[in-house]
């Protein structure tokens, strides 16, 4: 941002023909619908919102946890866990995949993930975080997660990650 006050203001209706060929191009693209049931794990009402929206206007089932206690009441039914969970698998669970926001109060998004990867889940995690220093992609990824993204989050780039692990996973099972 700067100083605007030399720059010209420009009516739609006053734009050539090339200008609007050149808008045109730069419309976001139909998103393809994903067939997957995720978990939201996140704090904020806001972010819940957005994050929530995004997912649903690509057909995606979204159910929300404030909190890594309540993602682990929401896959497992109980937390702690009194007894051994059994043996989990991927077709076992009520989700395809995890967005873990990785600051958050009661069970952060570390312990969470290092939870689930100590009970043997093995079911896609992607942090979600505003933390973008060097060394936070690692420390999510050394915590459990697959992937990482930061937040504002990029529309497009958030579900590519979301498509490309759903498929990385479905092919483990399958070859399983």
């Amino acid at each position: 941002t700067g100083d605007l006050s030399d720059v010209e203001m420009v009516k739609g209706d006053t734009l050539n023909p090339e200008d609007t060929r050149k808008l045109t191009a730069l419309r976001p693209v139909e998103v393809k619908e994903v067939d997957c049931r995720i978990l939201l794990v996140e704090d904020g009402p806001d972010n819940q919102r957005l994050i929530s929206f995004i997912l649903k206007k690509a057909g995606i089932q979204v159910t929300i946890a404030e909190h890594g206690e309540e993602a682990l009441n929401a896959i497992y039914g109980q937390w702690p866990l009194e007894n051994n969970p059994g043996e989990w698998t991927l077709e076992s669970s009520p989700f395809d995949l995890i967005l873990l926001d990785m600051q958050m109060p009661v069970m952060d998004g570390y312990t969470t993930a290092k939870n689930l990867r100590e009970l043997g889940n093995r079911i896609p995690i992607i942090a979600v975080t505003a933390h973008a220093m060097q060394g936070d992609r690692e420390k999510c990824l050394n915590a459990g997660c697959d992937d990482y993204v930061t937040k504002p989050i990029s529309k497009p780039l958030l579900l590519e990650r979301i498509r490309h692990h759903l498929e990385t996973s479905r092919a483990e099972m399958e070859a399983s």
